[in-house]
């Protein structure tokens, strides 16, 4: 979406678009759209100031299609400064800053607005903004919180660095994080789930500190929301799993060159993708997870009812690709789906003997497989020559398909799998 906003005392005519060099700020929150072509016509480098978000946030077909990769985010930001007063130029991952601070990328755009203004870039008061976003009556406080973060960001960037690798679940409601699929309302049921929130923290750390001693590096930021989603995700043992070959990998990249990291953090982002597939216990905890945020509540009220548009595979055959919407009468069965994560992969999962169930696990050893052997012959040579840390994230990048595309995309992606590990067990 692109809008043209215009501030003035008078009423304004003329086109709804801006022409060439009137603009004064340029507001990218997303950097493909920012550099099309036909927006950067109304810029002029006499006059723009642009505020920038660099957070990648991928196109439909980058999702469809997994060989798309994003485009260079330096030479996207470069073509942005050419067209404007590039020593005014404000930017900032505002996906990465609102994660670490709120526990999602909600508010966004609103802090990137606290950005512009705190630049000096907009024409209004903090209160006025502040007013509208009361008045738009819209998650208020979190929304006001993320504009003053977002004048923080200019004011005083080291704070908020500061921050960044803090666990992600931080909010201002409090410990926000620590209510995941929360359904109770008593006081007890919210102490336990406070208490196993603790423990998972704990364990978290541990586990991280195994792995590197550096807790404000990316490695550490990486393997924190990963850790603690697979906790969630199955439970703590399989958590153990992923990092048994990060810190593999990790050490054993050290040893070759004490000073790089990519391909131990490719390995930590690209494992997870495989292990956490949404199989059908995922699906009713991420749903069961979203249904029971203060949000929810805040912006439609407490009787809010909550719905969920699903396509179970075994409806495929009944109702093709129309999704079925199930009300507040299948909370019941999303809760009894959530609890039967603990079948998952074992002989009494009912979902585990589908063809794709088994292709998920299959990828998951194959990758691990794959890994170890590249490790074991990795050389300084080999590290100065093709990049490592690209050899298999877009063979793992295939789970993020969807079912009906994972089939084609294991076909394409099983000839470079199969040529990756060819030129690595050429390494001597």
């Amino acid at each position: 979406m692109v809008s043209d906003i215009r501030i003035a005392t008078s009423l304004l005519e003329g086109s709804g678009r801006p022409v060439n060099g009137s603009v004064d700020l340029y507001l990218v929150f997303d950097l493909i759209v920012g550099v099309s072509p036909a927006n950067l016509q109304g810029l002029d480098p006499k006059r723009a100031v642009a505020v920038v978000s660099t957070g990648r946030t991928p196109t439909g077909d980058m999702v469809s299609h997994v060989d798309k990769s994003y485009p260079n985010q330096v030479a996207m930001l470069s073509a942005i400064k050419a067209l404007v007063r590039a020593e005014h130029t404000q930017s900032v991952d505002a996906l990465r800053v609102t994660s670490a601070l709120f526990g999602d990328t909600a508010t966004a755009n609103i802090l990137l607005l606290g950005v512009a203004f705190q630049a000096g870039a907009m024409p209004l008061s903090a209160g006025a903004i502040e007013r509208a976003i009361e008045l738009n009556g819209v998650a208020v406080e979190v929304n006001t919180l993320a504009f003053r973060w977002g004048r923080m960001v200019v004011a005083n960037p080291a704070r908020v660095r500061a921050l960044m690798p803090g666990r992600p679940g931080w909010a201002p409601h409090a410990d926000r994080g620590d209510h995941r699929g929360a359904d109770t309302n008593t006081n007890a049921d919210a102490d336990a789930d406070a208490k196993g929130a603790a423990r998972r923290r704990d364990a978290v750390d541990v586990l991280i500190a195994g792995v590197t001693d550096e807790p404000h590096s990316e490695l550490a930021r990486l393997l924190r929301f990963r850790i603690a989603d697979l906790i969630d995700y199955q439970d703590l043992r399989y958590a153990k799993r992923y990092v048994r070959l990060v810190d593999y990998v990790g050490k054993t990249e050290q040893r070759v060159d004490p000073k790089s990291s990519a391909l131990c953090e490719a390995v930590a982002a690209n494992l997870y993708k495989l292990m956490a597939c949404k199989d059908e216990y995922e699906v009713a905890r991420l749903h069961l997870e979203a249904a029971g945020t203060p949000e929810i509540e805040e912006r439609f009220g407490s009787g809010a009812k909550v719905s969920w548009n699903l396509q179970p595979p075994i409806t495929k055959r009944f109702f093709g690709d129309r999704k079925l919407r199930l009300g507040p009468w299948f909370t019941p069965i999303m809760r009894g789906l959530r609890s039967g994560k603990r079948l998952r992969g074992t002989v009494l999962d009912p979902f585990g003997r589908t063809h794709i169930r088994g292709l998920e696990r299959l990828l998951v050893v194959e990758y691990e497989a794959a890994i170890r052997g590249v490790m074991k012959k990795l050389d300084p040579a080999s590290m100065a020559g093709p990049s490592t840390s690209s050899a298999f994230p877009t063979w793992s990048a295939a789970m993020r398909a969807s079912s009906l595309q994972i089939w084609s995309a294991m076909e394409k992606r099983s000839p470079r799998r199969n040529s990756h590990c060819a030129q690595w067990s050429t390494i001597r």
